[in-house]
């Protein structure tokens, strides 16, 4: 894609050649530049003023005479806050004295940022500047294109001079075309349209309004990201990123949005997230995006991964997501989700990663938990209820980490849990679980961590489970286990295991003998409890040999 400069450079040369009647010499920047003032001063001589420019003229007066579609704002001020009359203007035009000037330049209308296009007029310099919106602060705009004298002041970005200007502002905008013109039908060529928006592709050009309608809605951007979403080349926007689309290998599209972090505050996606055709992922973690998720959504036929985690998202669960046939990661945690989750998103099979946690759903989980083909499974922090479904032992092929955490689900660990080889991560801690710890989680062989801290549970801690080759730390406090082997005191001292508050003698750290023996005194009971001995694979470095009972199927 040519870029901005380039493309300014060779606007410049075709005006140049149109203006002088003939082919514009050469590529070199500072030709083009001395034959563009040369033509300027040229036309200055001409009609638009007279034969014989008045050089007493305001630019109050000029205006009148020349365009009478603008009005006149006299500045004595350093500058002016464009307010919401340039909302939906995408060009401004300004006649400046050619005198000194004083005022500070933003830096989103320095010429890097901005479009500039210059010429002289009698006793006016015309500069017209593309891609201004209501949020810039307008000053001295001329000593944009860096041509007068006076000190730069570059972590400022501030100019000094002399005198005031006067600014003249267009009060009527359209958005029919991407360009302002300047009509005078006294000399034609003395001011002509601004370019047009060139894209690198149509997809560009249609992503391109879209992008600028959001950024109007955005009410705080404190890292100035926005600043960047200027001009046609979309593909270098901060936080934007192109690729050749999969139906279209030599087409150019907005392939990715990542505003990760970026600390934007919007009331809604909606009109943004829904509108991009081509958009694959989409990651805006750590932001302050608000309100829902558009049923829309549903129709974008590339999105795979969707992060719209650690937002102010409320409402139920977008049911919309549910038709997406190309999702694959799904990250919606820490927002204000509250309601139920439809039981089908965990029987759908594109997922492989599914973050609900730090929510507020609360509901039964589903019984078809594992019918599908999870990798990380994510609950934590929400309000889950009722028992974990042996259904789980289905996705024993794939899921690695599994996170149960701060719920509020009861019953007994299922047998099928050991059947989970792939997991690295299990972590049930802080629920309302009880009973004793199956012994086949000793055949978790790839766990580094497991998580069964405060609950309910009991008995004794199955050495199996402590001979984990890679178990780098077991969590078991606050629950109210009896004994503990050999094999498992030792790593206590090593850091990998946490037994305290328990009912373990000789264990410090342990709960009152009076409050062990109350919890005992309930009767306890678990449906399943006759699976907890078996242990359906070879344990290479145990003493326990695999039993060889048949393990009940799930269910």
């Amino acid at each position: 894609m040519r870029g901005r400069e380039e493309y300014v450079t060779k606007a410049c040369m075709e005006r140049q050649r149109l203006l002088s009647g003939g082919n514009a010499r050469g590529t070199d920047r500072n030709h083009v530049k001395a034959r563009w003032k040369e033509s300027a001063r040229g036309a200055a001589q001409r009609t638009v003023l007279g034969d014989k420019p008045n050089r007493n003229r305001t630019a109050a007066q000029y205006a009148s005479a020349v365009l009478p579609s603008v009005r006149s704002i006299s500045l004595e001020t350093h500058s002016v806050l464009i307010t919401d009359a340039l909302t939906s203007s995408p060009s401004l035009l300004f006649l400046i004295p050619l005198r000194p000037h004083q005022g500070s330049i933003p830096l989103s209308l320095s010429p890097a940022n901005k479009s500039a296009i210059k010429q002289r007029v009698g006793e006016f310099v015309v500069l017209a500047v593309v891609g201004v919106y209501a949020e810039a602060v307008l000053t001295v705009l001329d000593a944009a294109m860096r041509e007068f004298a006076g000190t730069e002041d570059m972590i400022q970005n501030t100019m000094s001079s002399t005198m005031s200007i006067e600014i003249l502002l267009p009060y009527f905008f359209i958005l029919l075309s991407l360009f302002f013109s300047l009509p005078s039908p006294a000399s034609p060529k003395s001011l002509l349209p601004l370019p047009p928006l060139i894209f690198a592709d149509q997809r560009l050009a249609v992503v391109y309004p879209i992008i600028q309608k959001f950024k109007t809605i955005i009410a705080s951007d404190p890292r100035n990201i926005t600043k960047t979403w200027v001009g046609a080349d979309v593909c270098k926007y901060r936080g934007f990123f192109c690729d050749h689309p999969p139906d279209n290998e030599t087409a150019i599209a907005l392939a990715s949005v990542d505003f990760n972090g970026f600390q934007l505050i919007a009331p809604t996606l909606e009109g943004f997230l829904d509108s991009l055709p081509d958009i694959a992922l989409f990651h805006a973690n750590s932001n302050f995006f608000s309100g829902s998720i558009s049923p829309k959504i549903a129709n974008l036929p590339y999105l795979y991964e969707l992060d719209i985690s650690n937002n102010l998202f409320t409402g139920s669960f977008p049911d919309s997501i549910l038709g997406m046939k190309t999702l694959s990661f799904l990250d919606i945690r820490y927002n204000l989700f509250s309601g139920s989750v439809p039981p089908q998103l965990f029987t759908d099979e594109t997922l492989v990663a599914l973050f609900l946690n730090n929510n507020n759903f609360m509901q039964r989980l589903p019984d078809d938990l594992g019918n599908n083909r999870l990798l990380y499974l994510t609950l934590a922090n929400n309000k889950f209820f009722g028992p974990i479904p042996r259904s789980i032992a289905k996705s024993m092929s794939s899921l690695t980490e599994v996170l149960f955490l701060n719920n509020m689900l009861s019953g007994c660990l299922p047998y099928e849990l050991g059947l989970l080889n792939k997991a690295v991560v299990l972590d049930a801690g802080n629920n309302r679980l009880t009973g004793e710890i199956p012994f086949s989680l000793g055949c978790l062989e790839n766990v580094e961590v497991l998580n069964l801290a405060g609950n309910l549970f009991y008995g004794m801690v199955p050495e199996v489970v402590c001979e984990l080759g890679n178990l780098a730390n077991l969590s078991l406090s606050d629950n109210y286990f009896t004994h503990l082997g050999p094999i498992c005191r030792s790593l206590i001292m090593k850091g990998v295991i946490d037994v305290g508050n328990n009912c373990i003698p000789n264990v410090p750290f342990q709960r009152p003998v009076a409050e062990c023996a109350e919890f005992f005194a309930q009767p306890r009971y678990c449906p399943y409890s006759e699976t907890y001995s078996y242990i359906p694979c070879l344990l290479p470095h145990s003493s326990f040999p695999p039993l060889v009972q048949p393990a009940p199927s799930p269910s």
